[in-house]
């Protein structure tokens, strides 16, 4: 009796040390593999907690870790992701680490009366000047990212307003072909609604003078 006593008392101490799965949202994106790896996952899909893969002899997988603002490669053997890092084994291999743009953090807008939204204004975190490329794109990672159906950049620079529609390929809002890019230096705003024209986010950011020199920017929207 005593020892089942203490089993139990050791696993219910067990269970309260460890957070559950996925409590503090997902921990990083996957980017793209090359070969086998499993289990497999689509294309910027976010990742939950405590994520593990094995990959075969050679193949490699790209992903963005939210925590630590890097983009990693690894190749073969085990990989496992948490909140606070990732690890190696069984031969795994990290062959690449690239720092990146931390991720934005929004909260969408209360809803008022009628059910428009009550603010327009925007949780931004500890950033308080955001430039983006003159031609942005983002990839809209987050639970409330689910209730985004529309994405636009709209503003003041050069002289002129500005009201771009963005392309929106599953999660990833891409700035259209052919579109003029925005005036460096002007002030805008990214303008996420939902499926009946309600604005959830206005995000503001400046438009910098250079490309973008990485593949996307995220914005995380809680």
């Amino acid at each position: 009796m005593h020892s089942v006593r203490a089993i139990l008392v050791l696993f219910a101490a067990l269970a309260s040390a460890a957070p559950p799965a996925n409590a503090q949202g997902a921990i990083a994106l996957w980017l793209e593999a090359q070969g086998e790896v499993r289990p497999s996952v689509a294309p910027m899909t976010e990742l939950a907690a405590r994520a593990e893969f094995t990959l075969a002899p050679q193949a490699r997988l790209r992903f963005f870790h939210f925590g630590t603002c890097t983009a990693v490669a690894v190749e073969g053997g085990s990989l496992e992701i948490g909140e606070a890092g990732y690890r190696t084994s069984a031969g795994g291999k990290v062959v690449a680490v690239e720092k990146r743009r931390c991720p934005a953090r929004v909260s969408l807008a209360a809803a008022g009366a009628g059910g428009q939204t009550a603010s327009g204004l925007v949780l931004r975190g500890e950033e308080k000047d955001v430039t983006y490329p003159p031609e942005p794109g983002f990839v809209l990672a987050g639970r409330g990212a689910l209730r985004i159906a529309k994405a636009e950049v709209i503003g003041e620079g050069g002289g002129a307003a500005t009201r771009v529609v963005l392309t929106l390929d599953g999660n990833r809002a891409v700035w259209p072909k052919g579109e003029a890019p925005l005036a460096p230096g002007g002030t805008y705003a990214l303008s996420l609604l939902d499926a009946g024209g309600i604005e959830l986010v206005r995000f503001a950011f400046k438009a910098g003078a250079e490309a973008a020199t990485q593949e996307f920017d995220l914005i995380y929207v809680d």
